[in-house]
């Protein structure tokens, strides 16, 4: 698994998020308008990584993610559940059940969401 950190992922969020962008393009949708150096560094950062592949358009490098949003989610969340909840998935629904004080109309929502796009386990 791929590990990064805060401001890494804050640049991958905007890349799966909206697609191929420049490093400009990147800059403007971050929250708290880090230097442009800044941005360009973490992107080439990311390239080394792995992360992250460019292409040139015109004298502007349009960025775009090489690893999914899907898989990484999945991945910090295994990580998650191993490190916290002893393996158990079950332990961590259970947590956040407790923490959000989810309705039982809510949980039906989200056991129908996850049913409807073929992650249930029938």
């Amino acid at each position: 698994m791929r590990e990064f950190g805060r401001r890494e992922l804050e640049l991958m969020q905007v890349l799966w998020g909206h697609g191929k962008q420049t490093a400009r393009e990147i800059r403007e949708r971050l929250h708290d308008d880090p230097a442009d150096a800044t941005v360009r560094t973490m992107l080439r950062i990311l390239e080394a990584k792995g992360c992250v592949a460019h292409t040139k358009k015109g004298r502007a490098f349009v960025y775009h993610a090489t690893v999914p949003e899907r898989a990484t989610v999945r991945s910090y969340l295994k990580r998650l559940v191993e490190n916290f909840f002893n393996g158990s998935p079950e332990a961590l629904v259970a947590h956040l059940v407790d923490e959000k004080d989810l309705t039982p109309e809510a949980l039906e929502e989200i056991v129908k969401s996850t049913k409807s796009r073929g992650d249930g386990k029938e």
